[in-house]
């Protein structure tokens, strides 16, 4: 996920993910069409170990729930957070990637975070050596053409580092 920055790579940027809350089917949100991300402030927030990335990003993008960190449970794994949900853990926030038709299951509900919708911007990353740029482009193209729902594709070139 970006930003990225770090001399000698070059990055392109390829998608915008928004991000979902995720609650357990029986939850007091489970009809809500959409909620406040600051209303998770008040439950329980399962999120993943320090040092994961993702991690990083829902509580950059949601600066409200570092304040309750602390007494959370921690995954090691989007899946782990999944089924802790599932289970009646807590809540969490996912990405939209984690929550399509491979990742279903019933006992789960996404509900969408209301603007300015937290999300991150995901993108490529290779060395300035890198001797087969076709290769990149490549990989681009296929990741533009998955068309996964939520996702807003990043046209443009690379940067440099």
């Amino acid at each position: 996920a970006r930003p990225f920055e770090e001399l000698g790579i070059h990055t392109q940027a390829l998608y915008d993910e928004p991000f979902k809350a995720v609650v357990p089917v029986g939850h007091r949100w489970e009809h809500k069409k959409q909620i406040d991300a600051r209303e998770l402030d008040g439950e329980k927030v399962l999120l993943l170990h320090a040092g994961h990335c993702f991690r990083q990003q829902v509580l950059n993008a949601c600066p409200e729930l570092s304040r309750s960190d602390a007494e959370g449970l921690q995954g090691n794994s989007l899946e782990t957070i999944r089924q802790m949900v599932a289970s009646g853990l807590g809540v969490t926030v996912l990405p939209c990637s984690a929550l399509t038709k491979k990742y279903a299951n019933k006992r789960l509900i996404a509900i969408d975070l209301a603007k300015p919708v937290p999300g991150r911007r995901i993108g490529l990353a290779w060395r300035r050596g890198f001797t087969r740029p076709q290769v990149i482009d490549v990989i681009r193209d296929a990741i533009h053409g998955l068309k996964m729902p939520g996702l807003s594709m990043v046209p443009g070139k690379h940067q440099s580092a």
